[in-house]
């Protein structure tokens, strides 16, 4: 499938590890598909004229995603990790988690990812995305009222809500959420 986009878009869907314009975008595409970004066409070869150049990519999907996980836990993943690209991952994955507990469930992903805190997110490969996500997944199977914690959300006291943080601070204290990684 070949598609066209905003230049700059096309960009960040290719971005490699390491780019400036390494995003979410360029994980979720770069997850499901073989990505080309094959050329570009100047703004002045469309009429009317845009003020933007075109980038066309080429999609090839892969039979299986390299991150073999539901879309939405990979995507609730990566906007986590992409939500403050210039600060360390860590940032970013804690807020996965209600406050009470985002320290240490944060650490517990980077050691069983093998992820050193200090990486950034436009360093992290594909591999290690994938990394991060099995261990939330071990997490969230662990104390499902996890995967419902948004960081968003307008609810921001979420964590006083005496259900969730009486079931959660009760696996914390069982280390029922660690076991099985």
């Amino acid at each position: 499938m070949t598609l066209t986009f905003q230049k700059e878009v096309a960009e960040r869907i290719e971005a490699p590890v390491m780019s400036a314009q390494r995003c979410r975008l360029s994980i979720m595409c770069q997850n499901w598909c073989e990505v080309q970004h094959r050329f570009n066409i100047p703004g002045r070869a469309f009429v009317p004229k845009p003020k933007v150049d075109v980038g066309v990519v080429h999609f090839k999907p892969y039979k299986t995603p390299i991150i073999p996980l539901p879309f939405q836990l990979v995507e609730k993943v990566a906007t986590a990790i992409f939500r403050y690209r210039q600060k360390f991952v860590r940032k970013g994955l804690e807020t996965l988690f209600p406050d009470h507990c985002s320290e240490k469930l944060v650490t517990e992903i980077l050691q069983k990812s093998e992820i050193p805190q200090e990486n950034r997110s436009f360093q992290l490969s594909l591999s290690e995305i994938g990394r991060i996500c099995c261990a939330y997944k071990n997490i969230i199977e662990k104390s499902p009222a996890l995967y419902k914690f948004k960081y968003n959300s307008e609810d921001r006291n979420w964590e006083e809500n005496e259900r969730n943080s009486d079931i959660i601070d009760q696996n914390l204290k069982n280390n029922i959420i660690y076991s099985n990684f």
